[in-house]
This record gives structure tokens, C-alpha cells and sequence, in this order.
């Protein structure tokens, strides 16, 4: 996990981390959340205090989120009564730089009823094969096991491995089985 990514996912357990003088680190919040952070802080310590040191660069500013999930974002900040605008302002900053700690996030939230569960997307068809086909024509060249043909040549028809009676692969036109 990188710095960017330990301070967002801290953050949504209700921490913040700043750096002090001296090269040392301050972490504040619930201390059942400190205790599950601290080893990873301290593994991490020096990019941790690199990249809270260092100014946010205009040129590498990450794209915008999309209002619905800064919305969302600003909802969970506002559920953890977090009230310091800077740190508010670094959240979203990392969620934007980090897609996956950002998806990890929204997750998190959902679970917790604070967002809309996001879409579940819908399951793959399952693999067929063309020997359980209705429209499959066997090889009229020896025993009938070899390669066949699509009777309405389906577009997977045309796709290795199909039309071979016994290798699964996903088609939308298959139709029922023959025996």
C-alpha cells in the first residue's frame, strides 16, 4: 500500500495523520484505529512524512471526481465528524489519485448504508459448447467428433476455440441441447 493510499483508507477509520517537527508523525483518532494503523504508519513512515511535506504540484493534480461521488465522499466526512478543511481537502485529493483506495472506500461506506451499494454487476453467461447445440452440424467426414459448423453462423462461431463439439467458450445464440 502506498502513502497516498494509508492516508485515505486511515482517514475513512476516522484518523488523521500529520507530520510534526522533527521527522515525527501524529496520529489522531479512535484508538482502537490507531492500534490497527500504527505498524502500518511505522512501515511507511518516510513516505508518509515525504508526502505530507511535499506541495501539492498544480501540474499532477488528478482529474475531478464526479459530484455524485464527492457527494458521497463529503457525506462519509461529515458521518466521521471530520471538520478540519485541510484535512477534508487531502481526502478527496487522495481519493482522486487512488482509484482503488477511493473503490475501497465507497465499499466501506455502502456497507455502512452512508452510499448507495454500488451497481452488482451481472453474472457472465456461462460456457456452452457447441456439441450441446441445436444448431451445431457435425463434421460429415469421419466419426462426426472433429470440427462442425453453425447452422445459423453465429458470430462466436467464428471465434477459436467454437465448433469444436466438446471445448466451452461463451456463444448468446445457443439454443438447448440435443441429445
Amino acid at each position: 500500500m502506498d502513502a497516498v493510499s494509508i492516508l485515505a483508507r486511515a482517514a475513512f477509520d476516522g484518523l488523521s495523520l500529520t507530520a510534526e517537527p522533527a521527522g515525527k508523525l501524529r496520529l489522531r483518532g479512535p484508538s482502537d484505529a490507531r492500534a490497527r494503523w500504527l505498524p502500518m504508519v511505522r512501515a511507511h513512515k518516510a513516505d508518509l512524512l515525504r508526502l505530507l511535506a511535499e506541495p501539492e504540484p498544480t501540474q499532477r493534480c488528478p482529474p475531478p471526481l464526479a459530484p455524485e461521488t464527492e457527494a458521497a465522499l463529503v457525506r462519509w466526512l461529515d458521518a466521521i465528524n471530520e471538520t478540519d478543511a485541510q484535512i477534508r481537502a487531502e481526502f478527496l485529493l487522495s481519493c482522486r489519485r487512488d482509484p482503488d483506495g477511493l473503490s475501497g472506500i465507497l465499499r466501506l461506506a455502502a456497507d455502512r448504508g452512508m452510499v448507495p451499494a454500488p451497481p452488482v454487476p451481472a453474472p457472465a453467461p456461462p460456457a456452452i459448447t457447441c456439441g450441446s447445440c441445436l444448431h451445431f452440424r457435425a463434421d460429415e467426414v469421419g466419426d462426426g467428433s472433429g470440427l462442425g459448423a453453425c447452422g445459423i453462423g453465429a458470430p462466436a462461431s467464428r471465434r477459436t476455440p467454437a465448433l469444436w463439439p466438446n471445448a466451452p467458450h461463451l456463444c448468446t445464440d445457443h439454443e438447448g441441447t440435443a441429445p
